[in-house]
Formats: structure tokens, sequence, C-alpha cells
């Protein structure tokens, strides 16, 4: 081992390391995130039902089948890539600042509107930009997107369907503050497979108010049994770089024990006390606890 590996260690972990590494949600932040999710969690099978006999009635008893990923709770701090060829919406519910946002690939909507017109899908689907769609096809889009809102805001338990207002955007349009329920369809139509991503508005006082376990019962147990290690200092010296390099075997430094001596965990001063004899043997003697 080189003296630098003696003397020096780092304290970046690798990835892999760092996810092996076990860690505590002390704040209790990320289980407030997931208490939030669960009460939405229990719609997603009335929610795909929802969409899967809505399609059956759009394309004409086509048979669809709808999967529906689990949920997430994010802030849209990292702004998705803009792609030429996938459509951004945003719907609005009438009297509420919050919008709910879907993106879709063109050659989905473009899909869809070939069964919607009673149509047959054929491989390979085209890849197709925002430029070749019709104002047919962003009225499907607008129609889809408003049943979505529809099914999320009837897990609100609330039976007043407010007017919903749909817009075309782009990616950097999503809101850079807030949270967003974040989830992905799949829906495969006559062995086609396609996919949508939906972000729907949550409040910052919905997932405040989420309950969650208190961290202290948990936490308290543990932190009393977590080793720490107890420095006592029984001197310090200064000496000169030249002093240092003209050291040799049987010389002698003069000590002086400080009063009071320090004890350290870390940096951090939490004791001081005195060396004492206790039964034959060198024992430190405490004489002063530091609060801090």
């Amino acid at each position: 081992m080189s003296a630098q590996q003696r003397f020096f260690s780092s304290k970046v972990l690798s990835g892999d390391s760092a996810m092996a590494v076990e860690s505590y949600d002390l704040f209790g932040n990320e289980r407030q995130k997931q208490a939030c999710i669960q009460t939405y969690a229990p719609h997603r099978r009335a929610i795909s039902a929802y969409l899967q006999e809505y399609l059956l009635q759009l394309f004409n008893g086509a048979q669809c089948d709808v999967s529906m990923s689990g949920f997430n709770l994010v802030t849209p701090k990292t702004r998705p890539t803009e792609k030429s060829n996938k459509l951004w919406l945003k719907a609005t519910l009438a009297g509420q600042p919050e919008a709910a946002f879907l993106a879709m690939d063109v050659a989905t909507l473009h899909a869809f509107s070939v069964l919607f017109l009673g149509g047959v899908l054929r491989e390979p689907v085209k890849e197709l930009d925002t430029a070749t769609l019709t104002e047919t096809e962003y009225r499907l889009a607008f129609q889809l997107l408003k049943q979505l809102v529809r099914a999320f805001h009837s897990t609100q338990e609330t039976s007043k369907q407010a007017e919903i207002t749909c817009e075309v955007i782009t990616a950097d349009a999503l809101p850079a503050q807030g949270w967003l329920l974040t989830t992905s369809f799949a829906i495969t139509i006559n062995g086609h497979t396609f996919n949508w991503h939906f972000w729907w508005p949550v409040s910052e006082e919905a997932v405040q108010t989420s309950k969650i376990t208190p961290a202290a019962k948990t936490l308290t147990p543990l932190l009393t049994t977590i080793p720490v290690r107890l420095r006592i200092v029984l001197s310090e010296q200064s000496l000169p770089l030249d002093m240092m390099a003209n050291l040799s075997v049987g010389d002698v430094l003069p000590l002086e024990l400080p009063d009071p001596t320090p004890a350290l965990i870390g940096d951090n001063l939490c004791l001081e006390g005195r060396i004492a004899e206790h039964r034959g043997s060198l024992v430190y003697q405490i004489t002063n606890l530091k609060s801090s």
C-alpha cells in the first residue's frame, strides 16, 4: 500500500456500491410520497377498465388491451427531451390552476385515426411528425386526453364534471414546480402496441397531509446501537518539517498532558476529563459533559 493510499481515503462510492448501501428516510420525504401514491393506487384497475371501454367504442369494437404502469410522484425539474415525432398536450380543468399532461408518438395518433375511421392497421407503422397531423387527428387526441382526465377526476370522489380545455404544447411548457403523479399506458390493438405517458397534478397539501408512520419510533432503537469511535487526545505536537525529517529511532519528544484532556467523536468535542489511576491501570475520568 502506498503512502497516499494510507493517508487519504476517497468518500466517493461507485454507482454499484452506492446502490448497495442501506439508506434511511430520516425526514420521511420518501414515505410521504409513497403514502400519497397509495391514495391513487387502488384506482388503477378502474381507470384501466374505463379507458378500455372507451377505446372499444371509439375504435368500432376493435379488441383493446390496456396495461397501466404503477404510479410515481415527481417534480418536473428535469424536462423531457423535445422530439419532433411526439405530440404534447395539456388539459386544464375549469376553476383549477393545475393541469394534466399527455405525451404520445404522432405515429400512434395516426394509427388511432385509422382505426377510428374504420380502417385496418398495417405493418409497419410509419414514423411521422406533428406537421403531418390533420385537424381530425388533433380532435381525436383532445378527446383521448379528456377521457383520461375524467377517469382520474373521478378518483377524487366528486360528482361534479368540470369543463376541460385542451391545447397543444411543447415539452418545455411543463411546469417547473409542483408535484405530478405520473404513469404510462400500453394499448395493444390487433397485435400492435402503443404507448402514452400521462401526468396528473397533485397539490402540495395532498402530499404533506398524507399519513405516514413516524420515523422516530423506528429510528430511535437503531440509532442507540450505532457504534461510534471516541478519541481521547493526550497530546499534540507541532514540529518543523526539517526536524521531522531528522528524527530517528530512540529520539525523545517531550509530552505535556492537557488539562482538561478532551475526548472527541469525529471533530466534535463531547467530553472533558483527566488521566487517573484506578486499581493499577490508567483510566480516563470524566470531569465535564459537553452538550453540543
